[in-house]
């Protein structure tokens, strides 16, 4: 039985004639539940069915709506977002996009923006770079017990070389080993600890590498101090190349220390003193960081809220 529009189910009427001899015996039989359980269970299972239909129904036609919906919603986000890059797409920072619905925009408009509306995009997307990401923040100031921290293991870090060079370097090797870098890399190990640049893998290999550069390249540094052959690079020049090889090199083998740039800086710019240490210069950062990393390890592993190395 359906409704008067044909589409709904809305009942289900069962006939049944019995073949039996005695008719009405046999049609009371029947409809007798307790006599004809297959019956009852017929009659159950078609409302189960019934109920099962209407909810089908009425599921189906709420998805059909649900999609429509979402169709529609799809069309006005696809619309939005073409009228904010429209304008890239015309000047021509987009080169090639593929549209499955929708007009194309017009390419002649495309090729009639001139130069110097694509150089105000350009220009304008470049200033964006300068007002940096809402999302950064600055990272907030120490507290006065993570102050106390840093003064103590910077005090002690710098202290060590110091003395070592003050007692024993200066008098027996004439070698220097306070180099003016320990302070940026004391403002590492005891001011940012958990900063990937502070740890001991970055700091040994970086230093070492930058070292290693400073004393190469300076056998191509015209130099009061020195007199090789194989010279032609001026000094003033020489003392932005090294530290920009330097950084390079750290950058591709992934050992960046900010420091070590300076320690390879120091060399190309060094004095007398500094320049007759010749290959005897790679030990002096990697000692000096040395023992650096060792009263870090020390010092920064007292405080409760501290914790270094983060990796070898």
């Amino acid at each position: 039985v359906r409704d008067p529009a044909g589409k709904n189910v809305v009942g289900v009427l069962v006939l049944y004639l019995p073949h039996e001899a005695d008719g009405r015996r046999s049609a009371v039989s029947y409809l007798d539940v307790a006599r004809n359980s297959a019956l009852n269970t017929f009659s159950r299972q078609v409302a189960e069915l019934l109920a099962l239909d209407r909810e089908w129904s009425r599921g189906l036609t709420s998805m059909q709506e649900s999609a429509v919906s979402l169709s529609s919603e799809a069309q006005k986000r696809a619309l939005r977002l073409w009228r904010r890059v429209r304008v890239l797409v015309q000047t021509g920072w987009f080169r090639s996009v593929r549209w499955q619905e929708g007009p194309l925009p017009d390419a002649a408009e495309a090729k009639q923006v001139t130069w110097s509306t694509r150089m105000r995009v350009r220009l304008q997307h470049y200033a964006a770079k300068w007002c940096g990401q809402a999302a950064s923040q600055p990272p907030p100031r120490a507290t006065w017990t993570a102050g106390a921290w840093t003064l103590v293991g910077a005090f002690l870090g710098l202290i060590v070389p110091s003395a070592l060079e003050k007692f024993y370097f200066h008098d027996a090797t004439n070698l220097v080993l306070m180099l003016g870098s320990f302070g940026a890399l004391a403002t590492l190990l005891f001011g940012a600890p958990a900063s990937p640049f502070a740890q001991p893998r970055m700091v040994l290999l970086g230093h070492l590498q930058s070292a290693l550069i400073a004393v190469l390249l300076d056998y191509l540094v015209i130099s009061e101090h020195t007199h090789f052959a194989t010279a032609f690079i001026p000094q003033w020049v020489a003392a932005a190349l090294v530290p920009a090889v330097s950084i390079t090199s750290m950058a591709l083998t992934g050992f960046i220390n900010p420091p070590a740039a300076a320690c390879a800086f120091i060399y190309t710019t060094g004095n007398e003193t500094i320049k007759e240490a010749g290959w005897w210069y790679l030990l002096v950062p990697l000692l000096g960081s040395s023992l650096m990393i060792l009263v870090a390890l020390i010092v920064n592993n007292l405080s409760s809220n501290r914790r270094y190395p983060n990796f070898w």
